[in-house]
């Protein structure tokens, strides 16, 4: 019967029309008895199984799926609001530490030896004691966590184990250049053409009340808000500047020095005044890191003269870019001084409380639980603040202690490092990250997205530093010993006179 239905076509086409008629008849019966989502969730259930095992087997996958997620998550929850994505990345990162534990070797585990892993538990067992705080409640205990230290110590652990290949520094690196850029031109759409659909509905419920300023719209593009969004773009720019410097070549220079021109506007549509610490801290770093003497006293120059300006001089102030930038360096400016209002205030609720008032009892999230106190009261525009209100001043100190010893270690290590590429692009990665905790005294960008995950990978990266420019020495000893090789062979073979 098989051999005859393959010798007629029109028997063939008839069975093909009954299968097909069979199956919507039962997706149609299933829809009517159980209802769409659920037939959705049966029919989704294979491909997410296949996915899970590739994550299990391939842990680095996991990781770099929700990094790429992290800078569009803002973005998806607008566009989907039923969509829980910071579940998917905890599950995806979860899955991505459990696959690195399965597959991982006694060489592997080696990489966990380090001081770094040491600090961050610690950090980690103090955030998990925080959830005995009688000031605390469990439940923005365990939504406030993930931000404060189980994402950091799944990315730390994981990529520890995973990421030791240079093709991942790579990766990584231009991934996050690729998801700025496109960031960028989604804000210029939003300044110059007009929001989305998705984003006027996120606008006319609340954005409007922190995003439209003297007549002026504040790009968010794809993150939560435009403060985070400025953050990322000050962040990429000061990265591209740096790497524009240093590239000796001239199409390599070209091309990051437009990036450089792209993520610079696009932080400046963002109005935030935060962000220019990034670039302000971070250069800074850069010259002391270079040790060059000219490049200093250019350098120095170039910056003092763009402070002046800001500070010293009306220059400008028709722009509305630029007057939002220059009341960033004004101390008078009432938002700032409402700040100082604020810590003072709160420096007397803690003064009795060592260990803070509770992870997630502050700000929004512990009036969205309907917290009520003086951590609810005032606004928290500081992550050290949040950090310190939360966990007290031992949290707030063995907080800071990771980050200092994470950007000492970057330093020490970029400072080394023998490949020019390799340590063009670690110079650019510890000054990012220097200038992201300066950045982070005036907002409460280190640890939303998408800027969370990239701290965290960044600092895998310092750890891992010494292993990519020792692949990429051998690497580029390796392509020197082939065209010596084909210069030899072509020497032998060619004639004499």
């Amino acid at each position: 019967m098989q051999a005859y239905a393959e010798r007629n076509p029109f028997l063939r086409l008839t069975f093909a029309t009954l299968a097909i008629a069979g199956a919507a008849a039962v997706l149609g019966l299933a829809i009517a008895r159980v209802g769409m989502p659920v037939v959705l969730a049966l029919a989704a259930g294979p491909p997410a199984l296949a996915f899970v095992a590739w994550c299990l087997h391939r842990p680095v996958v996991g990781i770099m799926t929700s990094y790429l997620i992290g800078f569009f998550i803002g973005g998806i929850g607008r566009i989907i609001p039923s969509v829980p994505v910071g579940t998917l990345v905890d599950g995806l990162l979860v899955l991505s530490l459990v696959g690195a534990l399965l597959n991982a070797r006694k060489n592997d585990v080696a990489w966990l030896n380090t001081p770094l892993v040491y600090l961050l538990l610690l950090w980690v067992a103090y955030t998990i004691f925080e959830l005995a705080n009688p000031e605390g409640r469990s439940e923005p205990w365990f939504y406030g966590v993930r931000n404060f230290s189980i994402y950091w110590v799944l990315v730390t652990l994981a990529g520890l184990l995973t990421l030791r290949k240079l093709y991942y520094l790579d990766w990584f690196v231009n991934a996050w250049l690729l998801c700025a850029a496109i960031l960028a031109l989604w804000a210029f759409k939003q300044q110059y053409l007009g929001l989305s659909s998705f984003d006027q509905r996120w606008w006319d419920s609340f954005g409007r009340l922190t995003h439209f300023i003297n007549g002026h719209m504040r790009s968010f593009s794809f993150c939560s808000d435009a403060g985070q969004y400025g953050a990322v773009m000050a962040h990429a720019t000061l990265y591209a500047l740096i790497r524009a410097i240093d590239e000796k070549r001239l199409r390599p220079r070209l091309f990051y020095g437009a990036l450089t021109a792209l993520y610079f506007w696009g932080f400046a549509v963002a109005g935030s005044r935060g962000p220019l610490f990034i670039l302000a801290s971070g250069f800074v770093i850069y010259l002391i890191l270079r040790r060059n003497i000219v490049l200093f006293v250019v350098g120095g120059l170039a910056a003092a003269g763009a402070f002046g300006l800001l500070k010293y001089t009306r220059v400008g102030q028709g722009n509305y870019q630029i007057q939002r930038m220059r009341s960033g360096l004004d101390t008078d400016d009432p938002s700032f001084q409402l700040r100082l209002a604020n810590q003072r205030a709160f420096a007397e609720y803690m003064a009795s409380r060592p260990i803070g008032g509770g992870i997630g009892m502050a700000g929004d999230r512990g009036r969205g639980f309907g917290m009520e106190s003086e951590l609810t009261k005032r606004g928290i525009d500081s992550w050290y603040v949040k950090v310190w209100v939360e966990t007290g001043a031992v949290g707030l100190t063995i907080h800071v202690a990771v980050l200092l010893f994470a950007a000492l270690m970057g330093c020490w290590r970029a400072d080394r490092l023998r490949h020019p590429r390799i340590r063009s692009t670690f110079v650019g990665l510890v000054c990012g990250y220097i200038g992201i905790l300066c950045a982070s005294y005036g907002n409460m960008i280190f640890a939303q997205f998408p800027l969370n995950l990239l701290m965290y990978v960044t600092i895998v990266f310092f750890a891992l530093s010494s292993e990519f420019d020792r692949q990429a020495m051998e690497q580029e000893g390796g392509e020197e010993r082939k065209e010596k090789g084909k210069r030899s062979i072509h020497h032998e073979f060619t004639p004499h006179p």
